[in-house]
């Protein structure tokens, strides 16, 4: 018996939503905190342990868990929202996650180099390079 049960969003736009929603918050968050000392960002977290509950408003899942495997391949994220449509979720590729995280790092650095440099330290980190569409 499964301990959580989703209902999974049941369409494209949906899916697109709940995605930017998601990536939106953290990402502002992580930007925010780039040069807080003391404080880990929120998307080390996530990819350190390869999930996260994030501000009680969205859960992340990255899959195959790992199992503590420093590095493993991740096939798929899933995410929950908590705040706005609990027990819903999206499931979606690595490669759709990376991406959407790539174009909202982007987006919210646009017009302020000190965020861009911020923005382009965090891609590097998390190897997410060949989704930036350079």
């Amino acid at each position: 018996m499964a301990l959580n049960k989703f209902r999974f969003a049941c369409n494209e736009e949906k899916l697109n939503e709940l995605l930017s929603y998601a990536l939106a918050g953290i990402v502002q968050s992580n930007l925010d905190r780039l040069d807080m000392p003391a404080m880990t960002p929120s998307l080390d977290l996530l990819y350190a342990h390869r999930g996260l509950s994030y501000e009680d408003e969205v859960e992340f899942y990255f899959l195959p868990h790992g199992n503590g495997i420093k590095n493993a391949p991740i096939d798929f994220v899933v995410i929950s929202d908590l705040l706005f449509n609990p027990g819903e979720a999206g499931l979606y590729s690595y490669d759709e996650f990376a991406r959407g995280l790539c174009m909202e790092l982007m987006k919210q650095s646009e017009g302020n180099d000190a965020r861009r440099e911020g923005a382009m330290k965090l891609v590097q980190r998390y190897g997410l390079q060949k989704y930036t569409g350079n």
